[in-house]
């Protein structure tokens, strides 16, 4: 199974002078990467950036990003052309005075298509850059905004196999692993390990741990977890956060060991120094005080085997 997070919502807003302007994203599951934008004319200038930055942000998913744009106050003008008008006027009267008829009025002079001209005013090449740029940064903001959303919910699970969504109700989800006949997880963005249930796709939290979960083992009833520190140094924006704040506690590197009985954390190591992330974790059974040898080392030259 192979895991990813796709879905998504944000909005941001703006303004710059005259100009008011939303910016939308909206993101949904799709196996490749496929970005959707629509804007107003005014600002096409700025479709190959936004598109960049969209596409730098994301892997894969369909993504919808809409700018909606509003030039408020004096947004048009009305021109009148005075010759054209006085020609009307002027034929106007001498058909009136030959045919017994009333003479023009001004409102119906002016009502004649062409007298009367409403102009959009148009900022200049400066001004609408620096709207452009404006906007740009809006769209910054939903960006990110769509970053925390997908990180909170979205996170889906795959099987490879058929292609079928085993379910779509996870946080960053980790380590999709097979034990007991149950489908394990690491629900990285809320901490806990637990389960899947096949039919409705729910999630069933087994226990917490302190950090960011990912590496899932399993020995003797007992889940092997590793865990690791945020690498801004805060899990701001994450259910994560909240759990460690609710139990007054730091996250932390390490592993901890599981008792899947009672969801008790029944050992641990913590990981302090150089180290502050942990990529996976594997038990090797009946195995004491295993070492990794250096390709850079003399060791890895000078391999030793022990017959029992």
């Amino acid at each position: 199974m192979s895991i990813t997070s796709m879905t998504g919502f944000a909005r941001a807003v703006g303004a710059s002078g005259a100009w008011r302007w939303t910016v939308e994203l909206k993101c949904v599951n799709a196996k490749g990467l496929d970005l959707r934008l629509r804007a107003p004319p005014a600002f096409d200038r700025i479709e190959v950036e936004a598109k960049a930055r969209i596409g730098k942000a994301l892997a894969r998913g369909t993504c919808f990003a809409t700018i909606a744009a509003q030039r408020e106050g004096a947004g048009v003008t009305a021109r009148v052309d005075t010759a054209l008008m006085a020609q009307i006027a002027a034929a106007g009267r001498e058909a009136a005075e030959k045919f017994g008829l009333a003479p023009p009025t001004l409102d119906g002079v002016l009502a004649v298509r062409g007298v009367v001209e409403v102009v959009e005013a148009v900022d200049d090449e400066a001004a609408m850059n620096a709207v452009g740029a404006a906007v740009l940064a809006s769209l910054d903001d939903a960006i990110d905004a769509l970053g925390r959303a997908r990180r909170a919910e979205g996170g889906i699970v795959i099987d490879v196999a058929s292609g079928a969504i085993v379910t779509e109700k996870l946080s960053m989800p980790h380590s999709p692993r097979w034990y007991d006949n149950r489908l394990w997880v690491l629900n990285s963005g809320t901490g806990h390990l637990g389960t899947v249930d096949l039919a409705s796709g729910d999630f069933t939290p087994r226990a917490f741990c302190p950090g960011f979960l990912r590496g899932l083992a399993f020995h003797n009833n007992h889940a092997v977890v590793g865990l690791s520190l945020s690498r801004d140094g805060s899990f701001s924006g994450l259910a994560l956060d909240d759990e460690l704040k609710k139990r007054d506690a730091d996250g932390w590197c390490g592993v901890q060991i599981v008792n899947l009985a009672s969801g008790d954390i029944v050992q641990w190591i913590r990981i302090e120094g150089a180290v502050s992330e942990l990529y996976d974790v594997a038990v090797l059974p009946g195995v004491r005080r295993p070492m990794a040898a250096s390709f850079a080392g003399p060791e890895i030259n000078q391999p030793m085997t022990f017959e029992m």
